[in-house]
């Protein structure tokens, strides 16, 4: 197998600026071959380059681009790639790298990124997290979202919120110190 890297410059959501320049960028690849994972890190010096797997035999089952979290970059992952990451290679990741995937989550949506239906799906699902991190993080990537909620479906996104995150926190100890539409509306 191939791992196939593109690189381009990052902009937040209507930001300006010139594209086209590359640079050397060190990136660590974490994967899942049959019951192994395994790591390669490589650098990133074209705008698009091609790096062997080695090791396995086949398609990766997951792909994590970011291993250790060390990156200074926000990875969009093409097709299934974040879907098979948050299913089949979750609990392959240290708790560093599983906040880092959420982050990036975060960064792409905000700047436009990332698919809106398969992110908000993955933080809604991370609302069950044992890591009260990946639950606060999750929690305030569906928050972001508070603002372009049409006025019509703003009770059912209050109560989406509550189901997935009222009785999360009281497990987790957390006190109310507002109520979720209180919080909402904050954000």
């Amino acid at each position: 197998p191939v791992l196939r890297l593109e690189q381009e410059r990052f902009l937040p959501l209507g930001s300006q600026g010139e594209a086209g320049e590359t640079w050397g960028v060190p990136v660590c690849v974490k994967w899942g071959a049959g019951r192994r994972t395994q790591q390669k890190c490589v650098l990133l010096s074209k705008a698009t380059e091609e790096f062997p797997l080695e090791g396995g035999s086949g398609c990766p089952s997951w792909i994590f681009a970011d291993a250790g979290a060390a990156g200074y970059y926000a990875v969009a992952y093409r097709g299934d790639w974040q879907a098979k990451l948050l299913h089949k290679g979750w609990a392959s990741l240290l708790p560093l790298e599983r906040a880092a995937a959420v982050r990036n989550l975060q960064v792409l949506f905000s700047a436009g990124r990332a698919d809106p239906a398969g992110t908000l799906s993955a933080a809604a699902s991370l609302s069950a997290s044992r890591e009260p991190e990946l639950v606060r993080q999750s929690a305030s990537l569906l928050a972001s979202v508070h603002d372009i909620v049409p006025a019509g479906l703003h009770a059912r996104y209050v109560k989406f919120m509550q189901s997935r995150y009222r009785r999360r926190a009281r497990a987790l100890g957390w006190k109310p110190k507002l109520t979720i539409q209180q919080a909402v509306e904050r954000t």
